[in-house]
């Protein structure tokens, strides 16, 4: 058999390079691998994360809602209570005084601004003389009742409704009748405070 020489000046052919290869390989596997996110498919558990995201948001929307309609008024009237002034004693500040002359299940037998009592019905009559304009609505007036949790507000004053405000004169002394439903259910029960908005007082009543 004829073995093949190289022929003289002749350069040997080179031996294929496996490292070459080998890399060559890996680097097709590597541009066929799809990282999530990065321009390829989605990220499945980023996903999750961006609902859990939306989910909690609009859970602590709804929980802030909640917190402001019924949680922070009572924390409000521990922190900045009512002046609370016993029984027979008048409020005074804010250029005002306020003293209650009358509590009872009939109207002020001095006054006749009510000239019939109304079946279930309240009455509280105040002496108010204020040195700075205040108008409030007759409805900002509550009575609380012994074991009742709900105050009943103010449903008129002789001539006004409960959305009307009270015209009181600067300077001058005046006595305002007030009436109030007494609480359903709960006929017999003992008022015990006549509430104000503003000033921020409770006055107590009179027992009966």
């Amino acid at each position: 058999m004829a073995v093949a020489h190289p022929q003289p000046g002749s350069s040997p052919e080179p031996a294929p390079d496996s490292t070459a290869d080998g890399a060559a390989r890996l680097n097709a596997q590597r541009r066929r691998v799809v990282v999530p996110g990065e321009g390829g498919a989605p990220d499945p558990s980023r996903q999750g994360r961006t609902g859990c995201l939306l989910l909690g948001a609009v859970l602590g929307v709804i929980v802030g809602l909640g917190f402001a309609l019924y949680g922070l008024k009572p924390i409000l009237k521990h922190f900045y209570g009512e002046q609370t002034v016993a029984a027979g004693q008048a409020y005074a500040g804010d250029a005002k005084t306020i003293r209650v002359t009358y509590a009872g299940t009939a109207p002020d037998p001095a006054l006749g601004g009510f000239t019939s009592p109304a079946s279930g019905s309240y009455y509280v009559t105040v002496a108010v003389t204020t040195n700075k304009t205040w108008a409030p609505k007759v409805s900002e007036f509550s009575v609380q009742f012994a074991g009742v949790n709900q105050w009943q507000p103010a449903v008129q004053a002789p001539g006004l409704g409960a959305a009307d405000a009270l015209v009181l004169k600067l300077g001058t002394n005046q006595l305002v009748e007030l009436r109030f439903s007494l609480p359903p259910g709960s006929a017999t029960a003992t008022a015990t405070y006549l509430h104000i908005v503003d000033p921020r007082v409770r006055m107590a009543l009179p027992p009966p």
